[in-house]
């Protein structure tokens, strides 16, 4: 009984392995962590927000974005008052133009 867990443990360590090189791959070519980030266009500046991590979501309503996950690293930018707050792993940052 104790080798059928270690194989499960196996499984779920390869499968997981697998799921981050496919993510990386989708993503940019680049093998790693996906972070949960998004761009935010306003005007002559770009910002990028996210949760540091490769868990949460972020979204955006076309003037303002929020990044956030269920462990407290959240973000948030307007376009009109531009980085407003990070907590946690979280971070707002200007793009370089």
């Amino acid at each position: 009984m104790g080798g059928e867990k270690m194989n499960r443990a196996i499984l779920a360590a390869v499968a997981t392995g697998l799921l981050g090189l496919a993510v990386g791959w989708y993503v940019g070519g680049k093998t790693g962590f996906a972070y949960a980030s998004i761009d935010l266009s306003c005007g002559d500046k770009t910002y990028t927000v996210s949760t540091g991590n490769n868990k949460g979501e972020c979204k955006s309503s076309g003037q303002n974005a929020v990044c956030g996950d269920t462990s407290g690293n959240t973000t948030e930018v307007s376009c009109a008052s531009g980085c407003i707050n990070s907590n946690g792993s979280a971070t707002c940052s200007v793009k370089a133009q």
